[in-house]
């Protein structure tokens, strides 16, 4: 799991795991600084999960993505200037 979610995502990024299991995938997400939601119904298993991913390290560094800039959807940036 871990090579999927490094290879998928970029650091900061959330990933989301309906079926959270004994939570492989927060661990993975955890270890690599990204951000996680584990979705579980059966408390055994998320007992288990919240085990796991307590006992993960966060990773010291974490490369976030560069922030795309805004696009201007309509017109120009430029300001108009009033009409008298």
């Amino acid at each position: 799991m871990l090579w999927v979610i490094e290879r998928y995502t970029e650091g900061g990024n959330l990933v989301l795991d309906p079926y959270g299991g004994s939570g492989t995938t927060g661990v993975a997400a955890k270890t690599l600084g990204r951000r996680w939601i584990l979705i579980e119904q059966d408390e055994k298993y998320a007992d288990i999960a919240r085990s796991r991913i307590a006992s993960t390290p966060k990773p010291l560094f974490v490369e976030e993505p560069e922030k795309a800039e805004q696009q201007q959807l309509f017109g120009s940036t430029q300001e108009l200037e009033p009409t008298p």
